[in-house]
């Protein structure tokens, strides 16, 4: 009975996230009717690889902290609870974890540190692709904000790299900033496990970079790689501290189509470049979730 229960729960859910998404079509397939759909393939593989590199992080992190969980349960976890993403609040699917994991007997405060690493470590591989496009085409922001940004460029430079060459110190730092609202503290690793974790988030972050990319070469000829990353990135960053908005949905897109708007892509396109990924993702979380469901069923045990 149980079982049917939480299938039952499993599916209105499902229902009620497609459903927020399903008026995207008629704007995805109308726009124009000689796209390059198999872009969108190759997008998808990069959004579905995106997604995997992002739970072998956090499985990563799990395993650095001694919580014993299987990785086929922390796949299911993890996978499930992309979807509460999707829910007003923004921060369900992080909650949804720790309270899953606790549960098959993980310590609260080591799953914690887990997810709040997890959170600090991707807005940090975040900035850093930001920085890096910068330096390298300053054009790719100037010409979207239209002040100069050198000298908060330079500090933020600073920042990352005193983050990246001592890790602890931005443990400390997110640490005091925890310790303002009586939140618990991340426990410290060695520098080697934070450059592990801190290496794949950044692969994550590039593979959706290149997977919006992809999205865009549907619709539009030639776009330009390096300009795409970095808006991305700039955008995700502002869904990231975007906390009271699903999975940063709007913060995020109206970032990318205002980049897009100044180079001249029609409006009616640029609003089916941004929702089309925002499907793929979709699709990429609920393939993610049907196959390890499917594993965990086949295999059975802990792993």
């Amino acid at each position: 009975m149980r079982r049917i229960i939480s299938l039952f729960i499993g599916v209105i859910i499902l229902i009620l996230v497609v459903s927020t998404q399903i008026q995207s079509f008629d704007q995805l397939f109308n726009t124009q009717k000689n796209a390059h759909w198999g872009n969108a393939f190759i997008s998808f593989l990069f959004f579905f690889s995106h997604g995997l590199i992002i739970y072998l992080a956090w499985a990563t992190s799990l395993n650095y902290y001694d919580i014993n969980i299987s990785k086929k349960e922390s796949a299911v976890i993890h996978f499930i609870s992309l979807l509460s993403r999707y829910l007003p609040g923004g921060v369900w699917h992080i909650a949804g974890r720790f309270l899953a994991v606790v549960k098959k007997g993980g310590d609260a405060k080591r799953v914690l540190s887990t997810l709040y690493l997890e959170q600090s470590i991707a807005i940090l591989s975040c900035l850093l692709i930001i920085v890096i496009v910068f330096w390298y085409r300053p054009s790719t922001f100037t010409d979207v904000t239209n002040f100069s940004l050198e000298n908060w460029a330079s500090v933020l430079t600073l920042i990352l790299v005193i983050s990246l060459a001592f890790p602890r110190i931005l443990i400390q730092l997110i640490n005091f900033f925890f310790s303002l609202f009586n939140k618990h503290k991340i426990q410290y690793l060695s520098k080697l496990q934070h450059y592990n974790i801190f290496a794949l988030h950044l692969i994550s972050m590039l593979l959706y970079a290149v997977g919006y990319y992809y999205s865009a070469y549907v619709y539009t000829s030639n776009p330009d790689l390096i300009n795409l990353i970095g808006i991305v990135m700039l955008a995700t960053f502002l869904g990231f501290i975007a906390i009271f908005v699903p999975s940063g949905l709007g913060i995020r897109e109206g970032a990318i189509i205002a980049y897009l708007n100044t180079q001249g892509v029609d409006g009616e396109v640029a609003v089916s470049i941004v929702l089309l990924p925002r499907l793929l993702i979709l699709l990429a979380e609920i393939l993610s979730i049907l196959l390890s469901l499917t594993l965990m069923k086949v295999w059975g045990g802990n792993a």
